[in-house]
């Protein structure tokens, strides 16, 4: 009879273990591909729209690999890969329109560095948020439908 009990237990405690592992253990794969991501937060600088910053920093998702977007001075794009929440970018490729204000260099600058130090991501309704190794928050964005939010005209090359 003692045995039984015990048996009963353990099972109980092994399912109940392994239903908490596998809830609290995988990372859900966040969706990228659908919105427009407008940067709003690089570190903890919030990126303000001025005279010579007419439009915030924006990027997509394209497909299943590709990522493309604006630094409010140069297009940007190249590759990415994701599993899970873990998210890694190649080194990115930009166009090279002369920035005149010292300010949109330096945020650019920052930009590009947060993508090339992402390790997560994770997305909370329409935020997402890119973190370091050290879960540092390097950079935070806001989902916009992409019907709604085109990229400038100055096209990325393909």
């Amino acid at each position: 009879m003692t045995h039984s009990i015990l048996s009963r237990h353990t099972w109980l405690i092994y399912i109940i273990t392994t239903w908490f592992v596998v809830a609290t253990g995988c990372a859900t794969a966040p969706e990228l591909l659908k919105d427009t991501w407008e940067i709003t937060t690089v570190g903890n600088q919030r990126i303000d729209t001025t005279m010579s910053l007419p439009r915030r920093p924006l990027f997509r998702f394209i497909e299943e690999s590709k990522v493309q977007g604006f630094t409010g001075c140069n297009m940007f794009f190249g590759t990415f890969t994701q599993q899970e929440d873990t998210v890694q970018f190649s080194p990115l490729m930009t166009s090279k329109m002369a920035c005149t204000d010292r300010d949109n260099v330096v945020l650019e600058e920052r930009i590009l560095d947060a993508f090339r130090k992402t390790i997560r991501v994770r997305r909370s309704g329409r935020t997402l948020d890119f973190l370091a190794a050290d879960e540092t928050l390097l950079m935070q964005s806001v989902g916009i439908p992409n019907a709604e939010q085109p990229l400038p005209a100055q096209e990325a090359p393909r």
